[in-house]
């Protein structure tokens, strides 16, 4: 094959692309569901205020961060 020949750019697909591209989402939506759950727990227990706090702070981090994206 030389740089004129058409199939010279044909890059074949890896046999598992579709599989793991899969599988990333749905790790990514399961983190990120944990992480809404989490924020969600944080945000209805007024009367944990000081045991919560920490763990409110660890949220907003991984949160800015994007943790799980």
């Amino acid at each position: 094959m030389d740089g004129s020949d058409p199939r010279a750019y044909a890059l074949p697909r890896r046999p598992f692309e579709a599989w793991e591209e899969r599988k990333s989402v749905v790790e990514q939506d399961r983190t990120r569901r944990g992480l809404d759950l989490l924020t969600q727990i944080s945000r209805t227990t007024p009367q944990a205020d000081d045991d919560l706090a920490e763990l409110r702070d660890v949220i907003r981090t991984a949160v800015a961060l994007g943790v799980g994206q």
